[in-house]
């Protein structure tokens, strides 16, 4: 039984399945840019870029779960060189193995950083977030900004020297084409977070991100030359740097809702949900790298008058 499921689990990540959603959604749109996504999460993200730099957008959204499927897909349609195949646009996360065996090209764009999750959090959208969400400008607690902010940046920092040892796992493991078993995303199984502390859980952190028991993992070395030169909020795992960013910002909603706040001065009840669907919010504030700009501003959307935001 476990034989079949692990088959039917691999065959919804071929390409073909991809190709075979493909079809049906060219089927209905065959003159339109199709834009392949790897997951749902991009999809709001980039929708939201294009919105910004572009006043007009006409495409059709594909998700086929993933980058092999992204690029598999890719490969089996410049097989075909039909015209229609030609105005597709393709999408991948950088993560820790950029194009794998696969091969950069024009119509693909690779995020900067390790996923879209890490160019939401910038450090240049907490001023707004917090003026505007956080209601400091409407209750004039401007001073306010500043303190909570500090201590924002400060619990990132605490971050990055927890899960430091996770994600060079993890970077080794994809270098070494060694396949984990399943990595728990869900930030708050590795740390305990609070916005005066981040804290172990003491939970094993091998474990949680799916290390196969068959190899030793003392064969992780301590220090990795290329991992050390990587910016951990860019580069390291994107889901583990907005799940720490969300959670801050979900303490920080509490405490502005409290009765008594400890980072605010008086209570200010908000509306704004950090837990929500706020991929859309972020992209909104956070800026748009120079080469996605590029990229988006290129891409063949019919009835398009270019915006020049700054």
């Amino acid at each position: 039984m476990t034989n079949i499921v692990d088959k039917l689990r691999l065959a919804k990540h071929r390409p073909h399945v991809a190709l075979h959603d493909y079809t049906v959604l060219r089927s209905k749109a065959p003159n339109c840019l199709v834009c392949v996504f790897e997951g749902h999460e991009d999809y709001p993200y980039y929708d939201t870029v294009f919105r910004k730099l572009i006043d007009e957008v006409d495409y059709r959204a594909l998700v086929v779960n993933g980058k092999d499927q992204v690029l598999g897909l890719r490969e089996l349609l410049f097989k075909r060189e039909t015209p229609s195949d030609k105005k597709v646009a393709y999408f991948i996360d950088k993560d820790f193995d950029g194009f794998k065996q696969f091969q950069p090209s024009e119509n693909t764009y690779c995020t900067t950083g390790y996923s879209i999750e890490n160019n939401l959090c910038s450090n240049s959208i907490l001023h707004p977030l917090l003026a505007q969400e956080y209601l400091c400008h409407k209750t004039g607690e401007e001073s306010t900004i500043e303190t909570v902010t500090e201590k924002f940046l400060a619990r990132l920092y605490e971050f990055t020297d927890l899960m430091r040892d996770s994600n060079r796992a993890i970077f080794f493991a994809r270098k070494q084409n060694i396949r984990l078993q399943g990595i728990t995303n869900q930030i708050t199984k590795y740390i305990n977070i609070d916005i005066n502390r981040i804290t172990a859980t003491g939970a094993n952190h091998l474990t949680l991100i799916g290390w196969p028991d068959e190899i030793d993992a003392s064969a992780i070395p301590e220090s990795i030359t290329e991992f050390e030169a990587l910016s951990p909020l860019q580069d390291w795992r994107g889901k583990f740097v907005l799940g720490v960013y969300t959670e801050l910002l979900h303490k920080l909603k509490d405490d502005r809702c409290s009765a008594t706040p400890k980072h605010f001065n008086i209570k200010a009840g908000m509306k704004f949900n950090p837990k929500g669907e706020i991929i859309r919010t972020l992209a909104l504030l956070s800026p748009i790298p120079q080469c996605l700009r590029t990229f988006a501003l290129n891409l063949p959307m019919s009835n398009q008058n270019r915006s020049t935001p700054a």
